[in-house]
């Protein structure tokens, strides 16, 4: 369609739409191909994860299918961690599947946690509405202790402002692939 002076466009239609660049589908499969190596099958193809990270889109498809088997340990859609009944409740759940006899209970009025196995009392961090990750990094510091006595992989890994409970590397992965934000080192 060629637009002389004087015309006007009524109705614009793209002929067909831009494939994402090639290296970056070839990135996605072998991200595809890690996740399913570390026991996360993903069923989003390659092509559509490179098209949508090429594109910069809104949330990502990829977070979306991995984040109802994702462990978090904030759940920030649901409630800001201080106003969270069951915070504490996921936390001990997720936890007890890898450390058996696991509980975490919180002490009233102060910003303690008493934890089994071994009746531990955990100070916590000073707390703070902006960032309540402050009053939690002890009590996940000696979650992630007992993780290791366990002898599993997966700890407690923080992330942007929250931690998320599976192995350092798919983290890492997940991080290096602009899937979850790492936290800021100071």
């Amino acid at each position: 369609m060629i637009v002389h002076p004087g015309q006007t466009v009524s109705h614009i239609q793209w002929l067909s739409r831009a494939a994402p660049p090639e290296e970056l589908v070839r990135r996605m499969e072998e991200l595809v191909r890690q996740l399913d190596e570390q026991g996360l099958r993903v069923s989003v193809p390659p092509e559509v994860l490179a098209d949508h990270q090429w594109r910069e889109g809104a949330g990502s498809p990829l977070l979306e299918e991995l984040k109802p088997r994702l462990r978090l340990f904030f759940q920030w859609e649901r409630a800001h961690p201080f106003e969270d009944e069951r915070l504490l409740d996921r936390v001990e759940e997720a936890t007890r599947e890898h450390v058996s006899g696991f509980s975490v209970l919180p002490v009233p009025g102060v910003p303690r946690f008493r934890v089994e196995p071994g009746s531990h009392v955990i100070i916590g961090g000073e707390p703070d509405w902006d960032e309540p990750a402050r009053l939690f990094e002890p009590l996940v510091g000696h979650i992630n202790q007992e993780l290791g006595r366990a002898g599993v992989q997966v700890r407690w890994v923080p992330v942007r402002d929250n931690w998320v409970l599976a192995s350092p590397e798919v983290v890492d992965l997940l991080v290096a692939n602009g899937v979850l934000q790492g936290r800021a080192v100071a």
